[in-house]
């Protein structure tokens, strides 16, 4: 008997998914958080039209970036710690039901 990969349901309980899709959903948010540190200048720098924008309506901006992707990694850091606590503790849970239904046959 196969037993179904472990779900919970995540973001406000809006989605049901499990451990390997969360993992992979976490990872391209660091990789893009890590594609946005690196080559910020490159997009978002002086003499880009981007960059002029930028420079024009909020000057501002070049400083608070890396603070702002700090905040966003750590953050996203935390709720990866909670979310695969709770994946743990549903494999737990799932994992004595199943044994007390052996035990009843």
């Amino acid at each position: 008997m196969k037993t179904q990969p472990v779900q919970i349901k995540v973001f406000f309980d809006s989605m049901l998914i499990t451990k390997r899709t969360y993992l992979f959903l976490s990872a391209g948010g660091f990789l893009l958080l890590a594609v946005v540190g690196v080559t910020y200048n490159t997009i978002f720098g002086p003499g880009t039209w981007l960059g002029d924008i930028i420079m024009r309506e909020g000057p501002w901006f070049y400083d608070v970036l890396p603070w702002f992707l700090g905040f966003a990694a750590t953050v996203e850091l935390i709720e990866v710690f909670f979310v695969l606590r709770k994946f743990k503790e549903r494999e737990e849970f799932l994992r004595r039901e199943r044994g007390s239904l052996l035990d009843h046959e």
